[in-house]
């Protein structure tokens, strides 16, 4: 019998068992920003997650950088291709790769994920000059930030106005080298309780793909202080997820 997914259950009659198999498939949803866990076109170097069914092994496999800083194009089996160009992966499991999507795209890309050589059925993606998200500690609310002294920022330990803050973003679409740092081609604005801030860098990490960046802001004057003040990302036209925040304080 076919299941209602696509799934194909098998009368197994001598084991007393109903066997169920699922087919290697994704679909166009199951394509999210990795840090805001947002639907919608793709952008250059973005950091995604993509979900489906037999897109890898049973256990999840982590990737880890070479020598020279470059993530693997297939790991555990498995291959993510845009466009048929295998992309740098992060993980593997059998229901969610995370991926980083190719710096040259066009309007659109078609994605596909192979397991084993078997592959799944194909996409069509849109393509945006940015999709930025910002990287949480829970996946929504508090930013994964540093103050400037090195600590947590949180309600326990605000910033303070006129300091610095370091939280890091994908989604920003295409980077440029400037002299040893990877940083992005496209101008950033980031606001803190909706007061534009200074950046006061912006950089891929060291060790990192070209899809994470650090940007560093300092907390402009006329920002209400506060434990939960909105901080947003933009790129172009393009915005990070709603309801992510920092604290403040005078």
């Amino acid at each position: 019998a076919i299941g209602p997914d696509g799934s194909i259950y098998v009368a197994d009659t001598n084991n007393e068992r109903v066997r169920k198999l699922e087919l290697a498939r994704l679909t166009t949803g199951g394509v999210q920003n990795r840090a805001s866990r947002m639907t919608g076109p793709v952008a250059a170097n973005e950091i995604v997650v993509i979900q489906g069914l037999g897109l890898g092994p049973t256990n999840e496999t982590t990737a880890e950088p070479d020598a020279a800083g470059a993530f693997p194009t297939a790991l555990a089996g498995t291959r993510v291709l845009f466009d048929g160009v295998a992309a740098a992966l992060l993980s593997t499991q059998e229901r969610t790769v995370i991926a980083a999507v190719p710096a040259n795209l066009g309007e659109t890309v078609k994605l596909r994920v192979e397991y084993l050589g078997r592959l799944t059925n194909e996409v069509t993606l849109l393509v945006a000059p940015a999709a930025p998200g910002i990287f949480t500690r829970g996946g929504e609310g508090q930013a994964a930030a540093k103050n400037e002294d090195g600590s947590e920022n949180g309600e326990a330990t605000p910033a303070p106005i006129g300091t610095v803050v370091t939280f890091t973003a994908t989604g920003l679409g295409r980077v440029d080298t400037d002299g040893e740092a990877v940083r992005p081609a496209l101008p950033v604005t980031v606001t803190v309780g909706g007061v534009a801030a200074e950046v006061v860098d912006a950089r891929v990490p060291q060790g990192q793909l070209p899809g994470v960046i650090a940007l560093s802001v300092r907390i402009p004057e006329g920002v209400e202080p506060g434990a939960a003040v909105p901080l947003s990302v933009q790129v172009e036209q393009a915005a990070s997820q709603p309801g992510v925040t920092i604290a403040v304080s005078w």
